[in-house]
């Protein structure tokens, strides 16, 4: 018989809870990343291709004659412009692309945040505040214990809120993975 925290599901329930706070800001920095992709890529018109030589012609060494493009910076104009149309087509396929596997990590945590947040509800009272405390909101046993001492009025031995914690995971398991994940201990 495998002693119960050496169980490989026990173990994946502990690092799902351990890892829960650093999961839910991966979801909001997914959902940041999200808004990135969705703004439309910058593109450059030949117009605004004209207008920055004209700028630079200025600059360097003074205006045009006003109205006048001549076919030599036409045609850098229009050689730039299919350039960058496939430069731009190529950054909006990748765009795509990232934001498709942005999405599907964002679905993957936030269907998991949401099997350990079923999970969690689905405890006893008890065993839902110890997991809690110690996994979520990273106290420490005796500070557990002093908590539950002064919001319940009665003493909680370490001993008897792990035992505690190791039935809730062991419930857990059974919400999270189904029946047929037997953990005996």
């Amino acid at each position: 018989m495998v002693e119960i925290k050496k169980h490989p599901l026990y173990q994946k329930v502990e690092e799902l809870l351990k890892d829960y706070n650093s999961m839910q800001a991966r979801v909001k920095n997914l959902k940041l990343d999200i808004e990135r992709l969705n703004k439309p890529i910058q593109q450059e018109s030949v117009d605004e291709t004209i207008e920055g030589m004209y700028y630079t012609k200025a600059v360097t060494s003074g205006p045009p004659p006003p109205g006048t493009v001549g076919d030599r910076t036409a045609s850098v104009a229009l050689s730039f412009r299919r350039e960058n149309e496939e430069t731009n087509h190529d950054s909006a396929w990748l765009q795509i692309h990232e934001k498709a596997a942005v999405e599907e990590e964002l679905d993957r945590l936030q269907c998991l945040l949401a099997k350990v947040d079923n999970a969690i509800a689905s405890l006893e009272p008890m065993q839902r505040e110890i997991i809690t405390l110690f996994y979520i909101n990273k106290k420490n046993w005796p500070q557990i214990t002093i908590a539950l001492h002064e919001k319940h009025k009665a003493y909680y031995s370490e001993r008897h809120c792990r035992r505690v914690k190791a039935a809730g995971i062991k419930y857990m398991i059974k919400s999270m993975f189904g029946y047929s994940a037997k953990v005996t201990a």
